[in-house]
């Protein structure tokens, strides 16, 4: 048994059941497997601590790894955990007060999600026959490779109208109201990139980590697990999971041949076979999110042992933290791997960045030294593509041959407005400036 599965077993022990020293106590006793905590009373004291505070998983997870390292520093075995918290009424008991739509069958879902029953049973495609349907017009999905700027290519799976507008209404309805973890930074509203940027700055140093195939990591079993788990029955979990995931059909996943290594290439290939949360899909990044609501609990409290800070940005997770954090990350990232694995995903060990404050800090593109910030290169060279477009045209600037030029700058320039308006604004004052017309011949 791992420290990690103590604490992990511990916390979920803990949570699951009144919040009262008395009953923490016995579930302790109950988790381990005895009739009380005798011989134990460093977890009645710990009882006693957890419950004068809020029950909060983070502070709750934090705790229990503090008392248990104390506890082997003063050389005590940690017991032996034997029983997990399998009642599945108990191990809903945590968002219980989730202003959720009822959905006690089938009928219940197709009414919320405003489409008759059998079109709902065949757009959730539970017997997996639409990835073998050889006419366009029967799949549920349109395809599509887009290069990536790293190399290789990854593959957008858009849900066609009439998918698109029943996964819209579930996210309104139900995803919405199920919130995710505080740590999750994207594809939240009022949360971005510059929150999940903010939390970092200044710090004297900031740990960067990457998850492989993030959305593709995610598959039938998961979803379905997760929607149960938020109180809805076996059925409406499954119809649920079989409307947001996708199984790629093989003519697409062979393609990654093209990009990766055969090895690496072959595993990809399998897990878009498989039924997984796809690209292009509204509900997807909101799913991914919920999905990983246990993971980004589980490094916001080892951050926290660490006297650090932890967010995330869809696949991109960050740490930071001061002086002592700055020593102890040694210690740090193998434990947060092995909590990444745990949860199921995959960590890209080839993307960890360790920055110290004597070097650029950079997350999602942007520079946290001393404060969100965009690189000052990056700055000048749009400037300069905005002022000749200007002065010279448009069509004298497209190096990188945007189907949509101007929808590209005016991008860019947006995106520089968020992190620095003055700049922005300078920078727009230049867009307006320039003349869209069709060139002469």
């Amino acid at each position: 048994m791992t420290f990690d599965t103590f604490v992990d077993a511990l916390t979920t022990w803990a949570l699951t059941g009144p919040w009262d020293r008395a009953s923490v106590e016995a579930r302790f006793a109950r988790c381990l497997d005895r009739d009380d905590l005798s011989g134990l009373s460093w977890l009645s004291d710990l009882a006693d601590q957890l419950t004068r505070g809020r029950r909060d998983a983070d502070r709750v997870w934090t705790h229990i790894a503090d008392a248990a390292e104390q506890a082997i520093e003063e050389r005590k075995a940690l017991p032996r955990v034997v029983r997990w918290p399998l009642d599945p009424q108990a191990m809903r008991a945590s968002p219980a007060g989730l202003e959720l739509p009822t959905l006690e069958g089938p009928d219940d879902l197709a009414r919320v999600l405003e489409v008759p029953r059998r079109h709902l049973e065949w757009l959730a495609d539970l017997r997996g026959l639409n990835p073998q349907a050889e006419a366009h017009a029967l799949q549920h999905y349109v395809r599509r490779w887009v290069p990536k700027r790293s190399g290789g290519a990854r593959l957008l799976e858009s849900p066609k109208p009439t998918l698109k507008r029943i996964q819209r209404r579930l996210l309104d309805a139900v995803l919405r109201r199920w919130p995710p973890h505080a740590a999750a930074c994207g594809f939240e509203p009022g949360r971005g990139v510059l929150d999940h940027a903010r939390a970092h700055a200044g710090q004297a140093l900031v740990v960067r980590m990457d998850l492989s195939d993030f959305f593709g990591s995610i598959g039938f079993a998961r979803v379905r697990a997760a929607f149960g788990a938020i109180g809805y029955p076996p059925g409406v979990a499954r119809a649920l999971a079989g409307l947001t995931v996708v199984s790629t059909p093989e003519r697409y996943a062979r393609r990654l041949r093209r990009w990766l290594p055969p090895s690496e290439a072959f595993a990809a290939a399998q897990r878009l076979r498989a039924p997984h949360l796809p690209q292009g899909a509204p509900t997807s990044p909101a799913l991914a999110n919920r999905i990983a609501r246990r993971l980004d609990q589980r490094l916001s409290g080892l951050a926290a042992r660490f006297g650090g800070t932890y967010t995330r940005y869809a696949d991109d997770l960050a740490f930071s933290g001061g002086a002592a954090f700055a020593k102890d990350v040694g210690r740090l990232l193998p434990r947060a791997g092995a909590v990444i694995l745990e949860e199921g995903f995959v960590p890209n060990h080839r993307k960890t960045r360790v920055m110290r404050a004597s070097q650029r800090q950079e997350l999602c593109g942007i520079v946290v030294n001393a404060g969100p910030s965009l690189p000052r290169a990056e700055l000048e060279r749009l400037e300069a593509i905005l002022v000749n477009c200007a002065r010279q045209g448009p069509a004298s600037q497209n190096r990188g041959r945007h189907p949509d030029l101007r929808a590209h700058l005016e991008g860019r320039v947006a995106w520089v407005t968020q992190v620095h308006p003055a700049k922005g604004a300078r920078l727009q004052r230049w867009l307006d400036r320039i003349d869209w017309s069709p060139a002469r011949p």
